[in-house]
């Protein structure tokens, strides 16, 4: 007795699929192939080869082969703009932070260091008296940057500031010491200044207003004097925190209001058109009612209309 066999001729065609997008074919442990593979019907088999963008289907029909190149299309169509990142170039950049800086850069319990990467997709390798950073997610260059400032801003913060011209870190406490020398002698002179003013007022009320002017004069005198040492102290301060900054950034740590005010019109004076980068200070010379600085340049900008943005510890403004 004699036995008909049937042979069934199986089809293939080819599709090529970018390889690192693969695994949205294949899904969790081959969920997704499966699925393709059963719904095209027709004993359908997808052979995916490791290394290669090719994949091969196979059906006992052409209907079976168009239903699994329409599944695998589609899926590929969801996922095209995902990017290779095995394909992409890593780019690093060392810079020279002293190994006493790094625990401001790391945070509490890593919060500092993991919120940068986080925002840059960059990686921070901190390792001797250097920071590496490394990045290979598009836009590289820009990622960088912005991960080194991210690093600058945040040393800034705790009040250690790069001196570009030396290439170091420098601690700002240390300016302050600038401040306070010279604040006892403007205190000596505020003093002197009240004191001849008040005689100069009970002197009139006596009668006595020759005595009077001469107290005056002298209080004025005393009140010029006052006001050169605040300016000495003011241009002292700004010198050696401004080292190594180009005038499109201006830092006013370390001034008081009324000259953070003056030492901002020069700037914008100075370079009349562009953008302006503006570093207000953590308040240290500020009275009891809180820091004075940053509101005060925002009253300042908002009174001559000029536009701007706040950023953390800055404020960007442009002039037009």
């Amino acid at each position: 007795m004699f036995k008909k066999s049937v042979i069934f001729m199986f089809r293939q065609a080819s599709i090529e699929v970018p390889k690192h997008l693969h695994r949205y074919i294949i899904g969790s442990k081959g969920s997704i192939i499966s699925k393709i593979q059963e719904e095209s019907g027709d004993d359908t088999k997808i052979t995916i080869k490791p290394g290669e963008d090719t994949i091969i289907i196979s059906s006992q029909s052409d209907l079976g082969i168009s239903n699994a190149t329409k599944f695998i299309n589609d899926i590929h169509s969801r996922h095209k703009h995902q990017v290779d990142s095995s394909s992409m170039s890593l780019k690093s950049r060392t810079v020279v932070i002293p190994s006493s800086l790094h625990k401001y850069i790391i945070g509490k319990g890593g919060e500092n260091i993991n919120n940068i990467q986080r925002q840059t997709s960059c990686k921070i390798d901190l390792r001797g008296g250097s920071v590496t950073i490394s990045c290979s997610v598009e836009p590289v260059d820009e990622n960088l940057e912005r991960c080194y400032q991210m690093i600058i801003e945040l040393l800034e913060s705790f009040n250690w500031h790069y001196n570009q011209r030396k290439g170091i870190f420098e601690e700002t406490l240390k300016y302050d010491n600038v401040y306070h020398a010279t604040q006892s002698k403007v205190e000596e002179q505020a003093k002197l200044m009240q004191s001849c003013f008040e005689a100069a007022k009970k002197a009139y009320e006596s009668g006595d207003k020759k005595k009077a002017k001469q107290l005056s004069e002298q209080g004025k005198l005393h009140q010029l004097e006052m006001q050169k040492l605040k300016l000495e102290a003011s241009k002292s301060v700004f010198e050696v925190i401004n080292s190594g900054r180009d005038e499109s950034t201006i830092d006013l740590h370390g001034q008081q209001l009324e000259e953070a005010i003056v030492l901002l019109k020069q700037r914008i004076k100075q370079i009349k058109v562009g953008t302006l980068t503006i570093i207000t200070g953590q308040g240290n010379h500020s009275d009891k009612s809180g820091p004075r600085i940053k509101p005060g340049v925002k009253a300042f900008l908002n009174q001559n209309k000029i536009d701007f943005v706040e950023d953390g510890g800055k404020i960007q403004c442009k002039l037009v």
